[in-house]
């Protein structure tokens, strides 16, 4: 059996997170019980745990008394009403918790949605349990019923029969109509904390009998993303059968980067350093890191540079906050997709393009600028943060409706207009190109328009491969009907190399070795040849 149905919860004050675990409490000492229970939060934080140890507690023999008197009327036979935790070595608890009982039914909304299963859900609600108390259903993604199905879902939860709770649960409370909430105690989960995480999963082990290093079980926790059972399945998984869970084992399975090795990507980029940005991506391909994982934890890194640097000051972070900030707003617009023909390509173009903006404006600033006493590099730093926007924006591409992609044919063109209409439409011609070629998109966004000479556009691009690929005749065909697309007529693209594209020049070849294409070109022309 796998670790996340051993060792989940089944009491409540085992309950992993401390406000549902309080909730919980009160309401099995407050002497009621509601008969609509609405679970609402982010998945694997223990929703279908905890409705099963309600299921427990009400049909556990131990709160007979107690139940007859709450949910059937009859007279008490002690002064405070209270519920007993269920008692783990009684069988119909077992059953329950082992989701085997006729007592407790799960349902899940997403395949039984419509107003037919929720007519027979009201038919089947009319007969009392034959193996306990209260007969529990519990409504699993119930934001998935239809209008029809909710408005008769409804009518159930106003006049429910004595011997039934209802227990919905949902990760989407925004998709629940009002009418049904209002029916609802409702009982929010939130993501885990670090410190909850931590508590199970080292109870876990414990069990287990396994070692762990700190940092190991640091890097589970931070990939858990407040989940429980995400995190117990990835704890069990690093785990294999090792007596000691280690740090780079936790790093090979999640293919996580070394946090030194986002320090020497985003020193790169403060630095200038094209050649180093392209050789930290090439070092991440060859060893088969994960781009979703490596823009993410980048992406916390910063953040967590940022608010060091805001809440202690500069010197307590590696990056000042203005560094950080405009950093992690330009990098985390970059969508990374396990999709990518090269992986890593949208973040290595975005990360050359921050370098190659800087070096365009290098030497703007004041020759006595007084040095910043920040971290070192921090005087070519404040150049990167310095960048002002060029006249191509690069932000996320406008929504083009679908109806406006008709392709305009060779025969339906008027003549040459002038190239400044594609100074206003570029987005939008990016956009078709995108449909057509999404590597060819890619090049195009990290190059930009110089110049416009009457029918003709230029644009500047920093890889000499970049421009050959994009001046062959296939793709050269695909960029015309785009534009004419775009703007009714054609324009000349002239593909030109910026002043310091002598960068790709040097990557073009490994010294030494003749003929030798380095690995990002080699990439980069499987997928564009």
């Amino acid at each position: 059996m796998s670790w996340y149905r051993t060792y989940r919860p089944t009491t409540i004050a085992g309950l992993h997170l401390t406000a549902v675990r309080e909730a919980m409490q009160k309401m099995i000492t407050a002497g009621n019980f509601p008969h609509a229970l609405l679970f609402t939060g982010p998945k694997g934080t223990g929703k279908t745990s905890t409705a099963r140890i309600v299921g427990a507690l009400l049909n556990d023999p131990h709160n007979a008394a107690t139940v007859e008197t709450i949910f059937f009327g009859k007279k008490p036979t002690t002064k405070k009403l209270v519920f007993q935790e269920p008692d783990q070595t009684n069988e119909v608890v077992q059953r329950i918790q082992r989701g085997t009982s006729f007592v407790v039914t799960e349902m899940d909304a997403a395949s039984h949605r419509g107003i037919d299963d929720i007519r027979l859900l009201k038919e089947r609600i009319m007969l009392p349990p034959q193996d306990g108390l209260v007969a529990v259903y519990i409504l699993d993604e119930v934001h998935m019923l239809t209008t029809e199905a909710f408005n008769a879902l409804l009518k159930i939860l106003e006049e429910p029969p004595a011997h039934v709770v209802f227990i919905l649960a949902t990760t989407e409370l925004q998709k629940v109509p009002p009418t049904i909430v209002s029916r609802c105690t409702v009982i929010q989960f939130y993501r885990a904390t670090h410190k909850e995480l931590l508590t199970a999963l080292q109870a876990i082990l414990e069990q287990e009998k396994i070692a762990f290093e700190p940092a190991a079980l640091q890097l589970v926790i931070e990939a858990a993303d407040g989940s429980f059972r995400d995190g117990v399945k990835l704890l069990e998984s690093v785990a294999n059968g090792q007596a000691n869970i280690t740090e780079a084992s936790v790093r090979e399975v999640l293919k996580s980067p070394e946090q030194s090795t986002l320090k020497q990507l985003l020193n790169a980029i403060i630095q200038k350093q094209p050649e180093k940005v392209v050789s930290i991506f090439q070092d991440q391909r060859a060893a088969g890191k994960d781009p979703v994982t490596f823009h993410k934890r980048l992406l916390e890194y910063l953040h967590q540079q940022l608010l060091t640097a805001v809440t202690e000051g500069p010197g307590a972070a590696e990056f000042t906050a203005k560094i950080s900030h405009y950093l992690l707003t330009h990098l985390s617009s970059v969508k990374i997709e396990q999709t990518n023909t090269v992986p890593f390509l949208p973040l290595e173009l975005k990360a050359l393009e921050l370098v190659f903006k800087a070096k365009e404006r290098e030497g703007s600033e004041p020759k006595n600028s007084p040095p910043s006493p920040q971290t070192p590099g921090s005087q070519v730093a404040k150049e990167v943060v310095n960048v002002e926007p060029t006249s191509i924006t690069l932000a996320p591409l406008p929504t083009v409706p679908e109806k406006q992609y008709e392709t305009v044919s060779p025969s339906t063109t008027v003549g040459f207009v002038q190239a400044e209409l594609l100074l206003e439409k570029w987005d939008e011609f990016l956009l078709r190109v995108h449909q057509r070629n999404s590597s060819i998109a890619a090049l195009l966004r990290s190059s930009k328009i110089v110049s416009t000479e009457g029918q003709k556009a230029k644009i500047e691009v920093y890889y000499q491969f970049h421009r050959e690929q994009l001046q062959q005749p296939k793709f050269l065909a695909i960029l015309e009907e785009c534009l004419e697309s775009t703007l009714g007529a054609r324009v000349l693209l002239e593909f030109i190399l910026a002043d310091h594209a002598k960068v790709g020049a040097q990557l073009s070849s490994v010294s030494g070795q003749v003929n030798e294409e380095d690995h990002l070109i080699q990439l980069a022309k499987e997928i564009l040849v």
